[in-house]
């Protein structure tokens, strides 16, 4: 019964690894109508100064974002094409 409890433990914290945040990490989640969306990359959190010398750059500001995922690639017209179709 201990060793079946550990296994099981073991499992749960290689899953709870598996889908902790790291930057860089690739993932692709599965459709409810089969197949799997395009590949994402997780993004940290950071912060950097926008603006520049010309007017229309101005005022320089600090900008902050929350971590967040990105496509690995753009978006092709088939891949939104299928999101069209079945949203």
């Amino acid at each position: 019964m201990l060793i079946k409890l550990s296994e099981q433990l073991e499992k749960l914290q290689a899953v709870k690894k598996e889908n902790t945040f790291v930057a860089g990490k690739v993932f692709k989640d599965s459709l409810k109508v089969g197949g799997f969306a395009p590949e994402m990359v997780m993004i940290a959190a950071g912060s950097f100064r926008m603006g520049g010398e010309y007017s229309s750059e101005k005022p320089v500001h600090d900008v902050s974002v929350d971590r967040f995922a990105m496509g690995k690639y753009e978006v092709t017209f088939a891949e939104y094409d299928k999101f069209a179709d079945t949203t």
